[in-house]
């Protein structure tokens, strides 16, 4: 009989139990051949750092006011809630054979990810999800009452629509993989009617969405009207505008947290108009709305994402990207003069990988313009983020505001059209910066909470107090370094960065629990933040 091995995020068990069930997981991460040898010590990096998240998820969940086993709390449903005693023993099997199936899917990787390298980008979130449902079907075996399962079964409910719609994205998949997918979406389905929760959205994320694609719509509109003011055709103008109205009332729709099907329907409705408007921003030739057109694209495929729809191939927007690709690469080319390349420190290789990155430009614009099948556009790209990479990384350190801004419109359209294709790479370098970006900037938050801490009636002695700021200042120092790190794009400080950080962020950790002041509950949320972050650049580049 399958037995669950860790706990409830609202029923606790031993401690022990978690961190056994978490090693489990990640001793089975998938390493290829050339790293096998260090994979046991990089594994038990990774480990450290899922202990401290399970620590920080721990004692945020200890907090006075969180429900818990019996004994700890209120155990009966609200007064108004009906208490689905008859539904609990089906629960449980469901939760028990969804628990098997994740964990079915989670080996099938290892004889996935070698012919399909694209997968390596979603392992982290499948891991995840695994330890969830292990999680869920546990505590449905501790409670009585399907309410005290709802809250972590909205939470699986959006991991597991976010990676299988990744999954569905990846072409050629195994006719197994493809069989367990099939299997884990009824076993979510099953677990969503019988637990009556409702298809579970990242709010937060999708109203970022929103919110940028109706100020890109606003700017559109605006630009439009400045630029027709002394012409006839309105036309182009009035689209704009209605288009600008239906993404403001898609935005409200997600404010007001409507239902799925009614948010998706609003979403409908601006496409309709959008893609009426788009050819017209396309012929307009002006760099301004050709920007913001850029920008709508993205946002409408991060839109596609979080709304777990399908995306079709768009060969026009691709027909459009890949001849602005080239326009702009050949801009660059035209700046780059003799008497400007001897300038250039590390200019030996320059010539060769501009002429490999314009082959592999031309080659994806045929491509496009043949109507090839997306498989074999996305065979053409792929080649491409990694030529990209190795031209401009000697002109990234140059003090040349022209040049740079041509470096960053290159990089927008080559995220365009990636996202236009729906193609997830091994590395997303995109989502490697943010969680960068995010641990510096989050060392800030805890130094200012730190301060305040030591200024309170709780504060410690000034021994500790002295200890604690140098293991903040270790903490601020190696997470500012693995951030520059990411410009470059260069592995291999990455991953030493990723290490000093990790080490630097444990003994910070240790010291930050002892906190009992007021201050406790922001540091505690700040540090699942700061794990969270590390735990996906440490599977992103050491696993």
């Amino acid at each position: 009989m399958y037995h669950p091995l860790t706990s409830s995020r609202y029923f606790f068990v031993n401690r022990g139990s978690i961190l056994f069930a978490m090693c489990v997981i990640l001793t089975q991460v998938v390493v290829t051949p050339h790293n096998q040898a260090s994979a046991d010590d990089k594994t038990k990096e990774v480990i450290g750092i899922l202990k401290i998240l399970i620590d920080s998820q721990q004692n945020k969940n200890n907090r006075p006011g969180r429900q818990g086993p019996p004994g700890r709390g209120p155990q009966n449903p609200p007064p108004n809630q009906p208490q689905h005693h008859g539904d609990m023993a089906q629960t449980r099997k469901v939760l028990a054979n969804y628990a098997q199936e994740i964990t079915k899917l989670t080996t099938l990787y290892a004889a996935e990810i070698s012919r399909k390298p694209e997968l390596r980008a979603s392992i982290g979130e499948c891991y995840q999800l695994r330890a969830q449902v292990i999680t869920l079907a546990q505590a449905s075996q501790q409670t009585k009452h399907t309410h005290h399962l709802q809250n972590q079964a909205q939470q699986v409910d959006t991991s597991w629509r976010g990676l299988s719609h990744k999954l569905q994205l990846v072409p050629g998949l195994s006719r197994n993989m493809s069989q367990s997918l099939t299997q884990l979406a009824q076993h979510n389905q099953a677990m969503c009617t019988l637990l009556e929760i409702e298809p579970q959205l990242d709010w937060r994320e999708l109203m970022r969405s929103a919110d940028a694609l109706t100020y890109e719509m606003k700017a559109i509109s605006e630009e439009l009207g400045y630029s027709q003011r002394n012409q006839n055709n309105h036309k182009v103008l009035l689209l704009a505008r209605k288009a600008h109205q239906e993404a403001s009332h898609f935005s409200e729709s997600i404010a007001n947290k409507q239902g799925y099907r009614l948010i998706v329907d609003e979403y409908g409705n601006f496409l309709k108009l959008w893609n009426s408007l788009a050819p017209h921003l396309r012929a307009s030739g002006s760099s301004h709305l050709i920007r913001h057109l850029n920008r709508v694209i993205s946002l409408d495929s991060t839109l596609h994402n979080h709304l777990w729809l399908e995306k079709k191939l768009d060969r026009e927007t691709l027909i459009h990207l890949s001849k602005s690709l080239q326009l702009e690469l050949n801009s660059l080319f035209d700046r780059i003069t003799l008497s400007f390349l001897i300038t250039i420190p590390n200019n030996e290789g320059i010539a060769a990988s501009a002429d490999e990155l314009n082959g592999l430009c031309s080659h994806l614009a045929d491509c496009v313009a043949r109507r090839e099948s997306r498989e074999e556009i996305i065979e053409a790209f792929s080649y491409l983020p990694t030529s990209w990479v190795s031209f401009s990384r000697p002109f990234r350190n140059l003090q040349n505001p022209e040049i740079l801004d041509i470096l960053r419109s290159i990089e927008t359209r080559i995220v365009a059209i990636q996202q236009t294709l729906g193609h997830h790479p091994d590395l997303d370098w995109n989502d490697a910066r943010q969680h960068a970006a995010l641990l510096e900037n989050m060392s800030g938050h805890l130094a200012e909470h730190i301060q305040d801490w030591f200024r309170g009636p709780k504060k410690p002695n000034q021994a500790f107090q002295y200890q604690l700021y140098r293991a903040m200042d270790d903490f601020s120092r190696s997470s500012k370094q693995l951030n520059l790190s990411m410009l470059n794009q260069d592995r291999a400080a990455i991953k030493a960065g990723c290490e000093n950080t990790a080490s630097d962020w444990a003994k910070l950790h240790a010291l930050l629990k002892t906190c009992e002041s007021k201050e406790r509950e922001a540091i505690e949320d700040d540090s699942i933040d700061v794990t969270k972050a590390l735990l996906q650049l440490e599977i992103m580049f050491l696993l």
